[in-house]
């Protein structure tokens, strides 16, 4: 199922515009669409009603079901929750409505019965914020949606449930509670969010006249991953949290000539938030690395004569993963006969979400059937490389169709895959693809992977999203790029620079 970002479904509704479905039209078919919809589920007629709109054109879908509920015999108790409507549509619809005989309900004027038609009614219709919320509701309307919350009526959202950020999931204090989300033309992104399911209820995709060719061509372009979007992704931490609160993180990296590798990884996970970091290592790597991670833990593992983890580690580790939010699984590990055992028993078994990077996605050649098993949708961390390897295909055709094969990639392993690159790629299973908008040459060396994807296992420990943690840890890590060119250039900055540098950028980012 498509999902469209708050940004690609104006730009679907734009291009549906040009094309002569006008704005208007595209509303009419949205409040009739979800009318229809409701009528079939809940015997509308028969059963009170109230609407609560907002002042946008999300109370203008509202006030559209609101006077087909009239039309059909129902008196629905239409409440102003957000003042007076404010975009045009949502003007003349509501004025349609009022034209048929329908009635508002103003706080000012009618206080008490606001809340009475709430307790009384059967249906609730949620119209207030659609697709362009962000933060807090405003007092009144958190007054209401809290109060229908604890009605026992069905409840609906138009779109996206009150509250709710559509492209994150996000809520504040107060999100309407859905039975039923009617979305509108495509799947948003908060729909996808496991976090926000439980406030979305059953989500139901309803067509509102735009192409289905202008719903693809949409998906299939590209978003550029801003500043702005990464602040409204990072976690949050409660000023009375504990190390328990931000996610217990198990990296698996490392072996005997790559100890370097696995003490980036944890370096990088440890300044970027997890509660509790652990890195599980060959014995004689982990021996080596502890005295450099005096803020980590290490799970000292079975190791082969080459210095890489042996196949007995599977045994230990699956022990480990039970304690786990997240898993970060490759930097420095090797390809060897015991890694690829070890990753072939745990990739299927692990239930928290996993992250695999260098020469966990070159032990995956040949054995992409294990993406198919995985119990959370993977994040992959191919260089162009690595991709070509997985993909079979050549260096240059990856490169030179490096949007291509991510989204392809990506939808056909149920993965999110982080393409890097001068602007790195980040696609998702859905096909969406954002790229991203920092870093530079300066990248360039060994340990900068390592560095990507400790920060990107410490997001998903912490309880973001597979694509959500791999948006944050790109731009993060190439804002830290890009805040060490202007005082020591590309050419020395070092992965170990980019990880001093990780303080500065989220307190940049916080502000």
């Amino acid at each position: 199922m498509l999902t469209l970002t708050s940004a690609q479904m104006k730009q679907a509704e734009q291009l549906a515009d040009e094309r002569g479905l006008s704005y208007r039209k595209m509303m009419e078919n949205a409040g009739a669409a979800a009318f229809r919809y409701l009528s079939g589920r809940y015997d509308l007629p028969r059963r009170r009603c109230a609407v609560l709109a907002g002042s946008g054109n999300n109370g203008g879908d509202a006030f559209v079901v609101a006077r087909l509920l009239l039309e059909a015999g129902c008196a629905p108790w239409v409440l102003l929750c957000a003042g007076q409507p404010r975009t045009e549509l949502a003007e003349e619809n509501c004025r349609r409505m009022l034209e048929l005989g329908g009635r508002l309900l103003r706080p000012e004027e009618d206080g008490r019965e606001f809340f009475a038609c709430l307790r009384e009614a059967e249906v609730i219709i949620d119209g207030v914020f659609g697709t362009g919320f962000h933060g807090e509701l405003p007092p009144l309307a958190a007054s209401l949606i809290g109060c229908a919350n604890t009605s026992a009526a069905a409840r609906i959202a138009l779109d996206v449930p009150s509250g709710m950020d559509a492209d994150t999931g996000r809520s504040g204090a107060v999100c309407f509670q859905a039975d039923v989300t009617l979305s509108f033309a495509a799947c948003k992104p908060a729909h996808r969010n496991p976090a926000a399911r439980p406030a979305c209820g059953l989500v139901e995709v309803l067509d509102i006249g735009i192409p289905g060719e202008i719903i693809r061509s949409v998906c299939r372009s590209v978003t550029p991953i801003t500043p702005e979007l990464i602040r409204t992704l990072l976690p949050e931490r409660a000023p009375d949290s504990h190390k328990g609160d931000h996610g217990r993180l198990l990296l698996l990296a490392g072996s005997r000539c790559m100890a370097g590798a696995a003490m980036m990884c944890t370096l990088a996970a440890l300044r970027s938030g997890p509660g509790l970091v652990t890195l599980a290592a060959p014995a004689g790597t982990a021996r080596l690395a502890a005295p450099h991670l005096m803020e980590a833990m290490t799970l000292p593992l079975p190791e082969a004569g080459s210095g890489s983890l042996a196949a007995a580690a599977a045994v230990p580790l699956q022990k480990a993963l039970e304690g786990a939010d997240a898993w970060g699984a490759g930097c420095g590990l090797t390809a060897e006969p015991g890694v690829r055992e070890v990753l072939s028993a745990l990739i299927p078994a692990a239930e928290c979400p996993i992250l695999l990077d260098a020469d966990a996605l070159n032990c995956l050649r040949g054995r992409l059937s294990l993406l198919a098993q995985t119990q959370r949708v993977p994040v992959l961390t191919p260089h162009p490389g690595e991709m070509a390897r997985l993909a079979e295909m050549t260096v240059s055709q990856v490169t030179e169709n490096a949007l291509a094969v991510a989204r392809l990639f990506a939808k056909e392993h149920r993965s999110v895959v982080v393409l890097k690159g001068h602007r790195t790629l980040v696609a998702s299973p859905e096909g969406e693809v954002f790229q991203n908008t920092t870093g530079n040459a300066g990248l360039a060396k060994g340990g900068s992977g390592d560095v990507l994807a400790g920060m990107i296992s410490a997001f998903l420990a912490q309880g973001l999203s597979p694509r959500d943690a791999a948006l944050c840890g790109v731009y993060i890590h190439g804002f830290a790029a890009d805040s060490l060119s202007g005082r020591m250039g590309l050419c020395s900055m070092l992965a170990r620079d980019v990880i001093a540098e990780l303080p500065a950028v989220f307190h940049t980012l916080s502000r």
